[in-house]
């Protein structure tokens, strides 16, 4: 073969090689759409509503107990380990912990800066192979306590995750998993801390996915949220940011889709991921398009998400047994105010109402019995919110 033309061949293999590690870059060695994932196909229609008595099967309350010591307001996170209820109050971000029947047994932190204490705490995990959870001090500081509340220790977090981040959870192997929210933190422009998605090893090595340009999310710049970044399926992490079209799984730090969330004709002409919040609310008050928004929670057997159009949030449960779905706008027929699902426990959803909201209807009698019903009547709004949870029917 002449000379000239092995050089022509050999630098034509160069460049594809390049091309298709920037392309690999681009999106993160450790992200492989190849895998695939179930495609969940969606009809949305404006207004269509679901009744929560045509798909519940069963509710449970968890009355949580109110006292001097233990005062609500709003929830932000709901955890379960050892019979216990872990629950992060919007208020104070404090973790107030309740057994099973509701009662109070202590709360985990205090603010100040004396032993035990935090500065500006944000978030928690459970670490259910040592029975600890871990509070946010400042995003500087881990602090560390037993279930019964006691201080164990202070960690600093490990460089470079000198940021913001809205939630972080701790698997069976020791892994972080850190949701960042596009909110950069000491570092305005670097493109280094880009990532809304980490995972610190065991060993203290850093992995990221899914980034995003500083420029779009300056320091502090408007983005939406999500109130349910991480969950289980089966023995993995899933994962989700708002707006991303695809809920994710975690597989030995590969990170790959596991359902797909197909709009059909609504769908967004813009990946509302990539830009700024000012920017995104142009199509979501847009009743033409339907926009994936948060709040991704999974059973062994169902799926629940939600997204918007023209500003009203609509539910989607999902059989992943059957494929069957209902989707739609979710009225509460039984107890009147919405739910705010954050769990799932025992094969169950499980979220929370306040009290002051709730508005007792005629079918409340068909699942919840006397004595409950009972002293949901007596709660006022001096009371904390009441635990829900859920168990659907099969469909």
């Amino acid at each position: 073969m002449d000379s000239s033309i092995r050089i022509i061949i050999v630098l034509i293999f160069i460049l594809l090689s390049v091309g298709c590690k920037d392309k690999k870059t681009n999106i993160h060695e450790g992200l492989q759409l190849k895998d695939g994932g179930k495609i969940i196909r969606l009809n949305p229609e404006k207004g269509r509503t679901i009744k929560l008595s045509e798909i519940v099967d069963e509710i449970q309350i968890v009355f949580l107990e109110s006292s001097e010591d233990a005062v609500l307001s709003n929830i932000d996170k709901i955890e379960m380990d050892n019979d216990l209820f872990f629950i992060l109050n919007a208020h104070d971000k404090l973790v107030y912990v309740f057994d099973a029947d509701g009662n109070f047994k202590n709360k985990i932190g205090s603010i100040g800066q004396g032993p035990g204490d935090v500065l500006y705490p944000a978030c928690f995990a459970i670490n259910r192979q040592e029975k600890e959870i871990w509070l946010t001090s400042n995003f500087q500081f881990i602090c560390k306590y037993d279930y019964n509340g006691s201080f164990l220790n202070r960690e600093p977090l490990r460089k470079p995750l000198n940021l913001f981040f809205r939630d972080f959870y701790i698997d069976d192997n020791k892994d972080i998993y850190f949701h960042t929210s596009k909110f950069i933190n000491y570092a305005p422009n670097n493109d280094f801390l880009c990532w809304n998605f980490w995972i610190m090893t065991p060993d203290q090595e850093f992995k990221t996915y899914f980034p995003y340009s500083s420029e779009v999310y300056p320091n502090g710049g408007s983005y939406f949220e999500t109130f349910t970044p991480f969950g289980k399926s089966g023995d993995n992490i899933r994962y989700h940011y708002a707006f991303n079209d695809t809920v994710f799984i975690v597989d030995k730090y590969i990170v790959r889709p596991l359902y797909i969330i197909d709009f059909g004709e609504k769908k967004c002409p813009v990946d509302l991921s990539s830009i700024s919040g000012d920017n995104a609310s142009e199509y979501i008050f847009n009743s033409n398009y339907a926009t994936f928004l948060n709040n991704v929670v999974e059973t062994d057997n169902s799926i629940m998400f939600k997204y918007v159009i023209t500003r009203q949030k609509y539910n989607v449960f999902y059989n992943k047994n059957s494929n069957n779905m209902v989707e739609g706008i979710l009225e509460n027929d039984i107890l009147g105010a919405e739910i705010m699902i954050l769990n799932s426990f025992n094969n169950k959803f499980t979220g929370y109402i306040n009290a002051n909201d709730i508005s007792i209807k005629e079918l409340a009698s068909k699942y919840i019995n006397a004595n409950v019903l009972d002293k949901l009547k007596a709660l006022n709004e001096a009371d904390n919110p009441i635990l829900i949870e859920i168990k659907l029917k099969d469909f």
